[in-house]
């Protein structure tokens, strides 16, 4: 009887074994990490944001005392910075002096019509004002020496002006 108990055993293990590789050959698998990042010193912070599969991240530099959001794609087909971007933070937040910023990138998904937007964002809140804005761009693979304006895909106050 113990004999029978054991072989049974080494069956449903290989049963199981089998049954999950098979499974896990078919299911819908995620990408394996996000190398999305932040950084933030006393005069910029700067940001990656993951553009469209297979395209190379944009790099972003937000300028605090400018105010300014400052970016460009690595273009992975002919290895140079192209499609520069950029946006003018201060007019955007009403900023008459220098804004203190926070800025993060998120995936946002857009979908618009004509060309693709990249896949990720810009989440910028600043405090004296007490808004968050996203900011978004279209991807262009091939790439432009020409700059391109960061669009806002949307603006919510987090908290009332100080």
């Amino acid at each position: 009887m113990t004999q029978n108990w054991s072989d049974r055993r080494a069956s449903w293990l290989s049963a199981g074994i089998v049954l999950g590789v098979a499974l896990a050959s078919y299911w819908p698998h995620e990408p394996m990490a996000y190398a999305e990042a932040a950084a933030g010193a006393e005069k910029f912070a700067l940001c990656t944001v993951g553009t469209n599969i297979g395209d190379a991240e944009a790099i972003f530099v937000l300028d605090y005392a400018t105010g300014r959001l400052i970016g460009a794609t690595f273009n992975n087909k002919v290895n140079q910075f192209s499609q520069p971007m950029i946006r003018n933070l201060a007019s955007d937040f009403g900023l008459t002096e220098q804004g203190q910023f926070l800025m993060v990138p998120g995936f946002v998904g857009a979908r618009g019509r004509g060309a693709q937007p990249a896949n990720g964002g810009i989440y910028v809140a600043e405090l004296t004002t007490g808004k968050l804005a996203l900011y978004g761009f279209i991807n262009v693979s091939q790439g432009t020496k020409i700059p391109q304006e960061l669009s806002v895909l949307g603006v919510f106050p987090w908290r009332s002006a100080t």
